[in-house]
């Protein structure tokens, strides 16, 4: 498996609280079903990130 990550574009998409609240609790939810401590990493990882897409640039435009 190839580490690969998806190219960055000059245009953000606009992103809806609740799609990326939704999409985290699932992960969380998968997380917390699997045995695999490395897949339960990576799960909370991504987690992680999906939420930042969201909720840092909620954070960034409070602090502006």
């Amino acid at each position: 498996m190839t580490d690969q990550s998806l190219p960055i574009e000059d245009e953000f998409e606009e992103l809806e609280e609740a799609e990326v609240d939704e999409v985290v609790e699932a992960l969380e939810v998968l997380a917390d079903h699997v045995n695999s401590e490395t897949i339960r990493a990576i799960l909370e990882d991504a987690a992680t990130e999906v939420h930042a897409l969201f909720h840092d640039d909620e954070t960034e435009s409070q602090a502006a």
